[in-house]
C-alpha cells in the first residue's frame, strides 16, 4: 500500500494537502488494480475526462486486454512516497512521486492449460513520476503521468 511523506505545500495553496494525499492514495490504487483486468476497468472513475491519462491509459489497457496480458493482485506491488505536492491552479495539484515497482506481468493466453499463467516481465523498478490531478466533479481525478527517471533494479528512494 502507499506510504507518502510530508507534502510540500505552494505557497496559494487552494486545497487541503492532506485530503487530495488521500485522493490520490484512492487513484492510485484503482489506477494499479486496472491492470489485474484490464478488459474491464473503468478507466473514468480514476481519469479526468479528456486528460491525456484517460487516454493513455485506454491505450494501455486495450493493449494488455488484446495482449491477454496482466498483474496479479498478490504478486508484487507499486509503493509510492509523495517527495513535493503543489497547486499550480484552483484545479491543477502537480504531485512529485517516486515509485517503487515490484508488480509482475503474465501473459494469461495459456491461463486455462496446464502452463497456467506465464511470467512475462518480472522487472523492478524504480521511477521518479510526475502526476497531475485535475479537479472533476468536485473531486480530484488523474489528469496526466510523466515519469522523470526510472532505474531497473535499484531502489532510488526511501519507500
Amino acid at each position: 500500500m502507499a506510504s507518502s511523506s510530508q507534502a510540500d505545500a505552494a505557497t496559494n495553496q487552494s486545497f487541503d494537502a492532506t485530503a487530495a494525499e488521500q485522493r490520490f492514495a484512492s487513484l492510485l490504487t484503482d489506477w494499479t488494480k486496472c491492470f489485474h483486468r484490464p478488459d474491464k476497468c473503468d478507466v473514468s472513475r480514476s481519469t479526468a475526462p479528456e486528460s491525456p491519462e484517460r487516454a493513455r491509459l485506454t491505450d494501455a489497457l486495450a493493449y494488455y486486454a488484446t495482449e491477454q496480458l496482466r498483474t496479479k493482485p498478490n504478486e508484487g506491488t507499486l509503493e509510492w512516497r509523495i517527495e513535493s505536492m503543489s497547486a499550480s491552479s484552483n484545479d491543477r495539484i502537480r504531485l512529485v512521486v517516486c515509485e517503487y515497482d515490484t508488480r509482475i506481468f503474465f501473459d494469461a493466453s495459456m491461463a486455462d492449460t496446464e502452463l497456467g499463467d506465464i511470467i512475462l516481465d518480472a522487472t523492478v523498478w524504480t521511477r521518479r513520476v510526475e502526476w497531475v490531478l485535475a479537479r472533476s466533479d468536485d473531486t480530484w481525478r488523474l489528469w496526466s503521468r510523466r515519469i522523470e527517471r526510472r532505474s531497473p533494479a535499484e531502489k532510488g528512494c526511501n519507500v
